[in-house]
């Protein structure tokens, strides 16, 4: 989501050209990929678009900066905004979302290459199965999940456009 003060003149995406905005991480899909995605496919210069851009390193952070007028804008997780208005009506109250992403898929477990593969395999088995003991459901509601499941063929080819289409961005000369 792209999140601004309620109580802002800020209601649509064009709006935030010249303004402070905040990113969650240079790492992050929804927090930074996919708003410069959707600059590049919207015929936007990211590099010219905002008068300042930050880091703010969490989603807590992003919605935390554009409460306290740090930036005009930010881009958080649609989940973590949503929890975070339930749990804080104040902050749901505070801040309107002029823009929300698609569904994207979530963060994957990942392992290195060079594990033993009998390693992976009893790996994989223990998350795919954890929410059938008391313990591994209680892990996984902390992680505001019911469960892990194997991923379908093709699940993070849009991601992976996304990030190949921002990456060639970065990497030209400017």
């Amino acid at each position: 989501s792209i999140v601004v003060r309620a109580d802002g003149p800020i209601h649509e995406m064009n709006q935030l050209k010249s303004h402070r905005f905040a990113f969650t991480d240079p790492t992050s899909l929804v927090g930074y990929y996919y708003p410069i995605h959707w600059m590049l496919d919207s015929g936007i210069d990211p590099d010219r678009y905002f008068s300042k851009t930050i880091f703010t390193h969490s989603h807590d952070g992003s919605l935390k900066a554009v409460l306290d007028g740090l930036v005009d804008g930010a881009a958080v997780n649609n989940r973590v905004f949503e929890e975070q208005a339930r749990r804080d009506v104040a902050l749901g109250r505070g801040l309107r979302v002029i823009h929300r992403s698609p569904a994207m898929a979530g963060g994957p477990v990942v392992v290195p290459v060079s594990i033993d593969p009998s390693v992976r395999r009893e790996l994989q088995k223990a998350l795919l199965g954890m929410n059938e003991f008391p313990e591994g459901k209680q892990a996984l509601a902390l992680l505001q999940i019911s469960r892990f499941k194997a991923p379908p063929p093709g699940l993070y080819e849009s991601s992976i456009r996304i990030v190949s289409q921002v990456e060639k961005h970065l990497e030209r000369p400017r």
